[in-house]
């Protein structure tokens, strides 16, 4: 999967002086006028053809400063609940958000997320998708296709089923509705689950050190053995570009290169907004993606 990469850039704007009420006074602020304007252009020419650094942009409005992404040692992150638990059956082909709800990602309230899936014995495409408790999670099936969707409610979990026309039971699982945690605090849920699984191959991220927040990428694939050191950079609340429903942070990293082994060069973290999981790009695609328990995404 390719990854474009994109520089933020911040609107440089100017001062309009006002002028006064004689003409010397005009005289003069006309002259400081021309010389701020000479002083603008100058500093423009000095940057033109200049790249900047991801760490040298401005911080505009819509970007979170990593100082003010800390870890404290209060845990004022949304509480953790006695999960549901069931069989958990899939007698068919699952498709769009279907995929990650069933290794146990958690969902938004409030939020839609599209599912599809298709029965590969009996399926007439004439069943029925249901939730054990529309008070956490909904569920509306779109008549004669494949196509549901699951809504959050309130946090909570909720067992998902679905039934052909004849009452045989195709899919069941558990939704895991859990409130969005602040951009300002999801490095402390980082954090404190301190190891992240790959579900692709053998990754794993460990968060070792806090303020700004540091981990370790270890692992191989078919390409290389690695072992990334890399810090927490300044965020942005952005979407990963494929397609996904799920709501993420992203997080430029940067890479320490003299406690490093890899060939690659490391570029954005995506994190869920209920940080449990962990979107991970290098120059050329994406790395893997991890979970905050282990999936076996293979098996």
């Amino acid at each position: 999967m390719k990854k474009s990469l994109k520089i933020l850039t911040t609107v440089l704007g100017c001062t309009l002086l006002l002028a006064g009420c004689n003409e010397p006074a005009e005289n003069e602020n006309n002259q400081q006028q021309e010389q701020q304007n000479n002083t603008n252009n100058n500093q423009t020419n000095n940057d033109e053809g200049k790249t900047p650094s991801i760490f040298d942009v401005d911080v505009g409005d819509d970007i979170t400063n990593i100082k003010d992404i800390t870890i404290d040692d209060d845990k004022d992150i949304p509480p953790e609940f006695v999960k549901k638990t069931c069989q958990q059956i899939s007698n068919g082909s699952s498709g769009g958000s279907l995929i990650e709800l069933m290794t146990g990602t958690y969902i938004e309230p409030t939020y839609t997320y599209n599912c599809s899936f298709s029965h590969d014995k009996t399926f007439t495409r004439e069943y029925t998708v249901k939730s054990d408790d529309r008070t956490v999670a909904q569920v509306s099936h779109e008549e004669g296709t494949s196509s549901f969707t699951i809504k959050g409610i309130t946090p909570g979990d909720a067992i998902i089923q679905a039934y052909t026309d004849e009452n045989e039971l195709v899919l069941q699982f558990v939704v895991h509705v859990r409130e969005r945690i602040p951009m300002n605090k999801i490095a402390q849920r980082l954090y404190n689950v301190d190891v992240f699984y790959g579900m692709f191959y053998g990754y794993k991220i460990s968060f070792t050190e806090k303020n700004p927040l540091k981990g370790t990428l270890v692992g191989n694939d078919d390409f290389e053995s690695t072992k990334a050191v890399f810090t927490l950079g300044d965020g942005v609340e952005e979407k990963i570009p494929n397609g996904t429903d799920f709501n993420t942070y992203k997080f430029k990293i940067k890479l320490d290169t003299d406690n490093s082994v890899t060939t690659r060069s490391y570029t954005d973290m995506y994190v869920s907004t209920t940080g449990d999981l962990i979107y991970m790009y290098y120059s050329n695609g994406i790395v893997d993606i991890f979970a905050d328990h282990f999936v076996n995404i293979r098996a």
